[in-house]
């Protein structure tokens, strides 16, 4: 086996074991949303994503002890990190400054560049091999120019509109520091969203519907203006199809869904649900893009550490605030959780901080680096059918779907497995 066919294996796999620990969180937030008095979605984020950090932290600290004992010099290891940061802010100005120049070059010249066909008929024309004259061509040329006038004001509007974002979704951190301080923010508002999102939802429908960052992630990488190839396209489309057939596939819902009337601005429980999971969605293939962007320039580990602290700190804030708001509602901080005192609820909420947030997050970054964005987001979409198997044991009713639910869980597994072969061929 080559070399970078063991890579993309090895990637492929990671991004796996990441899907099997995402596919438990829907799990253990439906088992808690389903109890008498459950925990508040700030309660769930602030307890999972401190314990997570905390548990990377001591696994930094483990590694770092053992290289010690193994012979490492830490302080060639610091000096070494040091140049490749200052290695890294330099090659960023360079591209920057290059994007730049690209940027005002196409500004200057908008019109799409000569096809081969056209380059090789000028040559023609060049060397004289024609009978033809120039002149003879001036018709064509004034029929194109009618078209050419629109086609580069649309291209210069697309290339205003374009070029900012492509900024934004390809810029690189100043160090390690500041890489994994943007993605836990990032990171923070996608899964803040998502524990909301599942109250008013099921398992099945609820995991399914994360997967729909599976179309928006190929949308970001093709507006950073990354190639995103053609058997990826059709992945992402497929996938997103299944994510929508289970979408419209009529279940049961929750009874957290079923006890309210109208949801939040008027909208049925069960829609306002999918509208919330949608939003998650988008923040999580934000977050996949521009982990594809740091993952190749920093150590996986220490990425996914920063990362996750950055999420433990901005979700304990939430909790502070809620707390806040309920005191100046004159309503006990228990409010927050009333079941508080039961130790099984205490294990499954700390469930997903052993598996998502902290070894599967290590496994998603290290894997990331090894396969683009869009391929591990295609990998990912699988973990709605492992959430439904699992979804057995908390409620049969969280994982009823119907003849349109499982033809759409079957196109999910068609397009991951199409995903899989395609990345072999593109490394």
């Amino acid at each position: 086996m080559r070399p970078e066919q063991k890579a993309t294996l090895t990637g492929q796999g990671l991004i796996l074991y990441s899907a099997l620990t995402c596919a438990s969180t829907p799990v253990a937030l439906r088992y808690l949303y389903l109890q008498d008095g459950p925990p508040a979605a700030p309660v769930l984020a602030a307890v999972q994503t401190s314990f997570a950090a905390v548990i990377l932290v001591l696994i930094s600290g483990a590694i770092n002890l053992w290289q010690r004992r193994k012979g490492h010099n830490s302080s060639d290891v610091d000096t070494s990190s040091e140049e490749g940061d200052e290695r890294h802010a330099e090659q960023s100005k360079q591209e920057e400054r290059e994007d730049k120049a690209g940027v005002r070059r196409r500004l200057l010249d908008p019109s799409p560049p000569l096809s081969r066909a056209d380059r090789a008929g000028s040559d023609f024309l060049e060397r004289g091999g024609s009978t033809f004259s120039l002149e003879s061509f001036d018709g064509v040329h004034d029929r194109r120019a009618s078209k050419s006038g629109a086609m580069n004001s649309i291209q210069k509007f697309g290339a205003a509109v374009r070029q900012p974002l492509a900024g934004v979704l390809n810029s690189k951190a100043r160090n390690m520091t500041w890489a994994g301080a943007e993605l836990g923010m990032l990171a923070f508002f996608a899964n803040a969203i998502m524990i909301y999102g599942f109250t008013f939802t099921t398992i099945a429908k609820g995991a399914f519907l994360i997967r729909a960052s599976i179309i928006f992630t190929p949308i970001l990488c093709t507006i950073a203006g990354e190639a995103v190839p053609v058997g990826l396209w059709a992945g992402a489309l497929i996938g997103f199809a299944g994510s929508i057939m289970i979408s419209l596939d009529p279940s049961k819902a929750g009874d957290a869904a079923a006890s309210a009337a109208t949801g939040p601005f008027g909208f049925q429980p069960e829609i306002w649900g999918d509208l919330v999971l949608v939003a998650s969605a988008g923040f999580w293939s934000l977050v996949m893009v521009r982990q594809s962007r740091h993952a190749p320039d920093y150590p996986s580990f220490p990425l996914g550490t920063y990362k996750v602290v950055t999420m433990a700190v901005l979700s304990v804030c939430w909790l502070i605030a809620a707390g806040i708001f309920e005191v100046e509602q004159s309503a006990p901080l228990s409010s927050l959780w009333q079941g508080y005192g039961d130790p099984v609820a205490w294990l499954v909420l700390l469930w997903p901080a052993l598996g998502q947030y902290s070894t599967g997050e290590a496994a998603q970054v290290a894997g990331q680096a090894k396969i683009s964005a869009a391929a591990g987001q295609v990998i990912l979409a699988m973990d709605p059918v492992i959430s439904i198997a699992l979804g057995f044991l908390v409620n049969r009713d969280e994982t009823r779907l119907g003849p349109l639910g499982i033809a759409g869980g079957a196109t999910l597994l068609g397009a991951c497995l199409l995903a899989s072969i395609y990345a072999k061929k593109e490394h």
